[in-house]
């Protein structure tokens, strides 16, 4: 669709001029003579772009941003004058304009400033739309459940997002939602309109791990061709999140304290000292209090990080937490696959609360994703969950517990993988895009699980 562009000038000759220049660009054009019709027709329908002669009848092009600006206007306004004074376009651009064009209007500059303009305001209004969308999505509302340990973390959350300069551990295991809890405290704080980003200390050799967190300049080492931001700066404002923080090495442990006391921090290869405003946020699936007594993780760390904490508990101490979790997952995979199932039998819900759920409320997420897709029924009976669940009975509390778990979810995921594969005909392009990973990664696991 054509990008609308107002332009208001009362000069005839000029603004002839700029519409010419910009249909060539394919946009569509309204022009107009004086400020009031302009502000008007902005009432009724807000452009694109507005093109903005200085010198008008009624309201000058300064007072004319204003009012755009007091009408909580955010359109791109380019501002045109035959005033060859610089002070003129500082002016313009204090009231509110975007870009300063001197007459008389060269076509080629107009069009190349009006296209980085739109594609400005595009970009921002697709930032504006993921930041509300991620507000809805990381909402307090969005972290389900009725058991008393819920309740009491949706308290928790509510209390420590006033306090943007807490360091916060959440602890549970692996799969309950402590990634999830970390946005939702992001979110709904002060901080939401500032990065947040997380890295998985476990997953990324020691090596990386510390130019990753801190950055480096160019030289640093032998592959540091440019300088680069670590995570710690890109996320000055916002928020930091340290996923499984106890896998870190004991050098980089005292690093992290250091930065933890004094939130300021030098890149690899500077002698420049950094200084960021960052809400720092660690999470682990070990007991690092128990870390802590074998010498494998710093105690003086522990306590740096372990300000305020909370643990989220695990999906099998969560009554009947988990058929809520599956209907809302319903409704996603509703959408996400255009079903319209209506919920859950009363035989799968029983199957769901006798399940011990060792990979906890990621694993429900992926036992209804396979039901979904492979569901011809109105309702999710027992029958469509995966085979690879088994009653809490069967798991017991014997020495093979562990084994048996291991077991069941590699099972459970070269079944799925299987499943899909057959589902879409072996195309590996969109059994990756269900599974939500990489074709690589897809391949990967085909190798792994003995799917090839």
């Amino acid at each position: 669709m054509k990008a609308t562009i107002y332009i208001v000038d009362d000069e005839e000759i000029h603004l002839h001029f700029a519409k010419k220049a910009l249909e060539k660009g394919g946009y569509a054009i309204e022009t107009f003579t004086r400020s009031q019709e302009f502000l008007n027709a902005v009432d009724r329908s807000t452009p694109d772009l507005a093109l903005v002669d200085m010198i008008i009848p009624e309201i000058n092009g300064i007072e004319l941003i204003k009012e755009l600006r007091k009408r909580s206007l955010s359109l791109p306004v380019v501002v045109v004058t035959a005033d060859p004074r610089i002070e003129s376009a500082i002016q313009a651009i204090k009231s509110g304009a975007n870009e300063y064009l001197r007459k008389p209007i060269n076509p080629g500059e107009l069009n190349l400033m009006v296209e980085k303009l739109l594609d400005y305001s595009a970009m921002r209004e697709e930032l504006q739309y993921i930041q509300t969308d991620n507000q809805k999505k990381y909402s307090i509302d969005s972290l389900l459940g009725e058991c008393e340990q819920i309740r009491d973390i949706r308290t928790f959350i509510r209390r420590v997002i006033d306090y943007p300069n807490a360091t916060i551990l959440l602890t549970g295991e692996s799969g309950t939602g402590k990634g999830h809890v970390g946005r939702i405290i992001h979110y709904s704080s002060q901080k939401t309109n500032k990065r947040f980003v997380d890295i998985n200390c476990a997953a990324i050799p020691e090596a990386l791990l510390e130019s990753e967190l801190f950055g480096f300049e160019k030289g640093a080492f032998t592959d540091a061709r440019a300088p680069k931001k670590g995570l710690f700066e890109v996320a000055d404002g916002g928020t930091a999140l340290l996923d499984e923080v106890n896998s870190m090495s004991p050098s980089l442990q005292a690093k992290l304290l250091s930065f933890i006391e004094t939130r300021s921090f030098r890149r690899l290869g500077s002698v420049d000292e950094l200084k960021v405003d960052v809400r720092l946020i660690s999470t682990t699936n070990s007991n690092l209090a128990e870390e802590v007594a074998r010498k494998n993780f710093r105690e003086d760390l522990y306590y740096r990080i372990n300000v305020v904490s909370s643990n989220i508990p695990p999906l099998r101490n969560r009554d009947r937490d988990s058929i809520i979790l599956a209907e809302q997952f319903i409704k996603e995979f509703n959408n996400q696959f255009r079903k319209h199932v209506e919920g859950l039998t009363k035989s799968a819900e029983n199957r769901l609360l006798d399940y011990d759920w060792p990979g906890n409320v990621r694993e429900l997420h992926n036992v209804i994703e396979h039901a979904m897709i492979f569901t011809d029924q109105n309702k999710i009976d027992a029958d469509a969950l995966l085979l690879g669940m088994e009653p809490r009975a069967a798991a017991g509390n014997n020495a093979n517990t562990q084994n048996f778990i291991a077991r069941t979810l590699a099972e459970m995921e070269a079944q799925h993988i299987f499943d899909v594969l057959n589902y879409v005909n072996g195309d590996t392009t969109k059994a990756a895009e269900i599974l939500g990973i990489s074709r690589k990664n897809l391949w990967e696991k085909r190798k792994k699980l003995n799917l090839e």
